[in-house]
């Protein structure tokens, strides 16, 4: 990812560079050569005055120069290092960087700006050209030189433009900007791994977590500790808490394996002791036959019992989900509960109290149903036949108030803190025969049902008096607190 993103920035950062390099080129060039275009034509203009054929001694009149020169050579070129130094001088047209050649209309050199004399051809007219002299690179251009009338060449004349400093400053502009690209990338790269680093290392940690976790699966406890105060952290939060209710269902579920086996193992290893015992010898006597076979029913109605309850609970916690925004009409559920068990156990007195009319309640129909069958038939359990069962609704303080009461047997004190744990059993209700008595999953089950509505439970009893459980359902309209924690 590192080398991607720098290779495209160096990409970007060169093809910027390179465009800045070449735009400010072209337009120095051009400055250059629209500067010693500008300086030929002074010169043309300049060297016109003179009206005739250029030659030594009219140059030398034209420039006053104050200083006999000797002409006996042929070959002699002026230079403005003789002393011509008049107010017509050439050089007083000229840049820094530039020089100028006289010659005549048989284009032989006559004079120079330069300090020192070295023979020059002329070459071609009007053409702006790359050329050496002396050593130094520049622009030259050869133009004729016309007389004032412009109708007849007098001579010509050759500029040179020196370039040597632009080649310099072009070259040192290149070292430097290739140091600044190579700088910068040094500069990016390093602060980019760092930054990504930076980035990544809370990444890396979560990813060691989940490859410890693949390892070895049964290892829950493994949390992730990050603290970038990003996403990130956001992330391994979710992942803990995802973590932590993944370890506390592992716990239930190895808690509820637990409890199944220690259950369905009684009932197993009764039924297979009176089996044995018949194929012995106990199928030849009539009365151990029967009993063994009333037994073994017992226990088999027992265990369809318990299966029945605990498949009851596994769909109940699948079921729970997006209903606590539902609301019901409780006193109609009530009613319909009541004639149910009306019909089913003939043998029971059933009393509704209604205090409260059109009680509307945060909780969905069937699962108050299932609360209100739970409670019934638990209450049916621990009643003596003919008992009366009563059950009232009230309101108060935002909650509506449902109880289900008894006069049974009662739980004992120290056995009201567990009796909504799964499969637990008071001493009394192990020595039940014959009933649903003692498997422990239906209060569990109310017990999940309420803190999933956010229901308060209250559980009041008196040993072989009386029992009731009051449960406080949030109203449809607001949700005060009723019960002290």
């Amino acid at each position: 990812m590192v080398l991607v993103t720098m290779g495209l920035f160096f990409l970007i950062l060169t093809t910027f560079t390179s465009m800045v390099l070449l735009f400010s080129n072209d337009l120095l060039i051009k400055q250059e050569e629209t500067t010693i275009i500008a300086t030929a034509d002074l010169v043309q203009s300049h060297i016109s005055d003179i009206d005739e054929p250029l030659t030594k001694e009219n140059l030398i009149e034209y420039l006053q120069t104050t200083q006999i020169i000797e002409m006996s050579s042929p070959e002699t070129v002026l230079t403005e290092g003789m002393a011509i130094s008049g107010n017509n001088s050439v050089s007083h047209l000229l840049f820094s960087n530039q020089m100028a050649y006289l010659y005549n209309t048989k284009k032989e050199m006559l004079f120079t700006t330069g300090l020192e004399v070295e023979h020059i051809d002329l070459g071609p007219l009007n053409q702006l050209r790359s050329e050496r002299i002396d050593g130094f690179r520049g622009f030259t251009i050869n133009v004729p030189i016309y007389n004032k009338s412009g109708k007849k060449v007098i001579g010509y004349a050759k500029l040179f433009h020196n370039l040597e400093f632009y080649y310099t400053l072009k070259n040192r502009l290149i070292i430097l900007l290739l140091f600044l690209e190579v700088g910068t990338i040094v500069i990016v790269l390093v602060i980019m791994r760092r930054s990504i680093e930076n980035f990544l290392r809370p990444i890396y940690s979560l990813r060691r977590v989940m490859r410890r976790i693949e390892g070895d699966p049964t290892d829950l406890n493994v949390r992730a500790d990050i603290n970038s105060g990003d996403e990130i952290e956001e992330l391994s939060h979710m992942f803990n808490a995802m973590m932590a209710r993944i370890a506390e269902q592992n716990k239930l579920q190895q808690q509820f394996i637990s409890d199944v086996s220690h259950e369905l193992r009684t009932p197993v290893a009764v039924i297979k002791g009176h089996l044995d015992m018949l194929s012995r010898w106990g199928k030849n006597e009539p009365e151990i036959l029967d009993e063994s076979l009333e037994a073994s029913r017992h226990e088999a109605h027992r265990m369809s019992l318990m299966i029945s309850d605990m498949l009851d609970l596994i769909r109940l916690q699948g079921n729970l989900t997006g209903k606590n925004k539902e609301v019901s009409s409780l006193e109609p559920s009530m009613q319909v509960s009541l004639y149910n068990f009306e019909i089913l156990r003939p043998d029971f007195q059933f009393a509704l109290h209604v205090n409260a009319s059109n009680v509307q309640a945060k909780i969905a129909k069937n699962h108050f149903e299932q609360l209100l069958t739970i409670l019934i038939d638990n209450a049916i359990k621990y009643s003596p036949h003919g008992g009366l069962i009563e059950l009232t609704l009230d309101k108060e303080e935002g909650y509506a108030l449902v109880t289900v009461k008894d006069h049974g047997e009662g739980i004992a004190e120290e056995d009201l803190q567990n009796i909504f744990e799964r499969f637990y059993r008071t001493d009394k209700s192990r020595n039940r025969e014959g009933t649903r008595a003692g498997l422990g999953i239906g209060l569990s089950i109310l017990k999940q049902i309420c803190d999933a509505y956010d229901c308060r439970l209250k559980v009041e009893s008196e040993v072989n008096v009386q029992t009731s459980f009051t449960i406080a359902i949030p109203l449809a309209e607001q949700e005060p607190d009723f019960f002290e924690e």
